[in-house]
């Protein structure tokens, strides 16, 4: 007798409830049942016929069925999540223009970057204040490049350079 193992993790093949249906499917075309029978019941007037609630009940239908076709083995409502998510992830973009003024000049007559040294002399002296001064030195360094960087839980890094 052959006995074939199949492994537990296969998380690629979804479940068929009714026919070639998943669930998200028969969820999605269950609805529009159950918001028409709310609409005719608690708009008013109540639990009697009336063109608006039919129109309702056909936009909510319509939405529902073409939310639940299957485009490249995903519904469409997966495909506009996927969407929405990428359109509201942050974006930010930076980039270092050059200085006009120094790439005017002589390469030879660029004065060279401040000495670390001195730097940390002067965090030592007096934390604070050199701190700010170290920090007003660096937001006014035309060619500072600020780096904004995430870490994997999430919290935001500064890092100027």
């Amino acid at each position: 007798m052959k006995i074939a193992i199949v492994p537990a993790q296969i998380t690629s093949v979804e479940d068929k409830i009714i026919g070639n249906l998943s669930f998200s499917q028969v969820m999605l075309l269950i609805c529009p049942v159950f918001i028409t029978a709310a609409s005719f019941i608690f708009l008013p007037p109540f639990t009697s016929y009336k063109t608006y609630k039919l129109i309702i009940s056909l936009l909510i239908a319509t939405t529902c069925i073409a939310l639940a076709v299957r485009v490249k083995n995903r519904l469409v409502i997966e495909w506009l999540s996927i969407l929405i998510r990428y359109n509201s992830r942050p974006t930010l973009y930076l980039q270092s223009l050059p200085d006009p003024v120094k790439h005017q000049k002589d390469p030879r007559a660029i004065k060279p970057k401040t000495k670390t040294k001195a730097i940390k002399q002067q965090l030592l002296e007096n934390p604070l204040d050199s701190q700010f001064q170290y920090l007003e030195q660096l937001l006014a360094d035309q060619g500072a490049r600020l780096r904004l960087t995430t870490t994997k839980s999430g919290d935001l890094r500064v890092n100027f350079k």
